[in-house]
């Protein structure tokens, strides 16, 4: 099956900087045909901007979904950050400590949380010496959790963050968030029931080693829930970016005249997997279409 080949072609472009994932192509094919939604699950995080530093104030935020609607509330947690040297965490098994786990908040998305100095200070030797590493560099990487309710369904994701230990420097520009990047996503409203039809996904600029993964309620994917940047159109003068385009087709199924139906997507210029997985950046955007099936 075409389809199938796809996602196995994506190995290569989903293991770097990933831990703690099983990206084998059994996994991957997996993954691709997993888009419809039947239980609750938190698909993509995001931290805009994506800084984690004493004196930021930051907006958590999150893709959940749910057949019984959209979940809007859940906990963030993270650990590792009591260690006086900069710590790289690994795994997930700092959680089962209470004492090495740092609530950031709970309550509905999005959650506005304002990074506090850390209790702990951490040697990272001094700037330009024996260490290598700059004052403005010293950080933890440390796992960032989502546990979210709804509908007596739980479910959980987690992202990799770097959690500095220094103020951003000052007069430094913020990075901004992916969510600042043009998108369109062109689709149909209005579709008949077993009508097969196409979608397109665009992004403003060159991001054609990210990954799209689609989730739908109902219906078939022709092109599974993971696709690639299948075009680029160059910018066309200088200062004007690019368009990165993907496309997919669905075809709602026969007994569905009457219903609106969800249709997802997410771009993550990282990997991801959901639940017990770590991704390598807190940095994703998504979009939602409603269709009427008639």
């Amino acid at each position: 099956m075409r389809r199938l080949a796809l996602a196995a072609a994506l190995l290569p472009l989903m293991t770097s900087g990933c831990l703690l994932n099983d990206w084998s192509e059994d996994a991957l094919v997996e993954g691709a045909l997993r888009y419809r939604i039947k239980t609750l699950r938190i698909l993509g995080i995001r931290v805009d901007p994506p800084v984690l530093a004493p004196g930021v104030s930051v907006t958590l935020d999150a893709l959940l979904v749910s057949p019984k609607g959209e979940a809007e509330a859940g906990t963030w947690r993270t650990c590792g950050l009591s260690s006086d040297e900069p710590a790289v965490i690994q795994s997930l098994n700092c959680f089962e400590s209470g004492q090495d786990v740092t609530e950031l908040g709970s309550g509905s998305l999005p959650l506005s949380y304002s990074v506090p100095q850390l209790d702990v200070e951490v040697s990272c030797g001094p700037q330009g010496g024996d260490t290598g590493i700059s004052v403005h560099e010293c950080a933890h990487e440390v796992p960032l959790m989502l546990s979210s309710n709804f509908a007596d369904e739980d479910a959980r994701a987690v992202s990799h963050v770097s959690w500095a230990t220094e103020p951003w420097p000052s007069g430094q520009a913020m990075p901004e968030s992916a969510d600042s990047i043009g998108r369109s996503f062109y689709f149909t409203d209005v579709v008949k029931p077993g009508q097969e039809v196409e979608i397109q996904y665009r992004l403003r600029g060159d991001v054609r080693g990210g990954l799209f993964r689609w989730y739908v309620d109902r219906g078939t994917l022709g092109e599974t829930g993971l696709t690639v940047a299948q075009s680029w159109t160059p910018p066309a003068s200088a200062g004007q970016k690019g368009v990165t385009t993907t496309f997919n087709t669905w075809t709602p199924p026969d007994d569905s005249s009457g219903q609106e139906l969800r249709i997802y997507v997410v771009w993550d210029g990282g990997a991801w997997a959901e639940a017990s997985a770590l991704a390598t950046a807190p940095d994703m955007v998504w979009d939602l279409r409603t269709v009427t099936v008639q």
